[in-house]
C-alpha cells in the first residue's frame, strides 16, 4: 500500500511540473505540451461580454445564465455582465468600448446549447455570428456540464477569430 501511495505522489509531482511548465512566461520557453497547441490561447485584448438571460433557464434565479457568466468571466481578457437589469443593458448598448452581446438557448434544437453573439468594435456592430454546441455521444449530459463546455467552446471560438 505504501508503494502505491508513493508512486501516486511521484506521478502527481511530475504532472504538476509539466503543467507548471506550460505557463508561457517571458522567463522560460513554452514546454512541448504547450507547443503542440498552435495559435493563441487567450483573447488579444479585453472584451466586455454582455449576457442576455438564457432561454430554457429557470426564471428568477437564472442558475445556468449565472454559471455561464461565471465561466466566461473567469477567462483571461473577459468582463462578463448580466444584461437582464435594464440599467446594465442600457450602459452596455451605449458603451463605445469593444464588446460582445451573447444570447444562448439551453438544449435548443436538441443540442447542448445554441449561441448567438454580436461583436461591436468602437461602438458599431462588426458582425453577428452563431455557434452550436453539439450533444455528447456518450449520452445525456448534466445541464451544468453542458453550460461549462459551451462557455469554453465560445471562448476558444473568440480566440480563434482573433478577438
Amino acid at each position: 500500500m505504501r508503494r502505491w501511495i508513493g508512486a501516486a505522489a511521484i506521478v502527481l509531482v511530475l504532472a504538476g511540473g509539466v503543467l507548471a511548465g506550460c505557463q508561457n512566461s517571458a522567463q522560460r520557453p513554452a514546454c512541448a505540451v504547450c507547443a503542440a497547441n498552435k495559435g493563441p490561447t487567450e483573447l488579444s485584448r479585453h472584451w466586455l461580454l454582455g449576457m442576455n438571460p438564457m432561454a430554457g433557464d429557470p426564471e428568477l434565479l437564472h442558475p445556468f445564465t449565472n454559471r455561464f457568466m461565471a465561466d466566461l468571466g473567469g477567462m483571461p481578457g473577459v468582463r462578463a455582465i448580466d444584461l437582464a437589469p435594464s440599467w446594465n443593458a442600457h450602459l452596455f448598448r451605449t458603451s463605445p468600448d469593444d464588446r460582445i452581446e451573447v444570447s444562448t438557448v439551453l438544449h435548443g434544437g436538441g443540442n447542448c446549447m445554441e449561441i448567438t453573439y454580436t461583436v461591436y468594435r468602437h461602438g458599431t456592430e462588426h458582425g453577428r455570428f452563431g455557434q452550436v454546441v453539439t450533444p455528447l455521444y456518450a449520452g445525456p449530459e448534466p445541464d451544468g456540464a453542458c453550460v461549462d463546455r459551451a462557455a469554453t467552446q465560445l471562448y476558444l471560438t473568440l480566440v480563434r477569430a482573433g478577438l
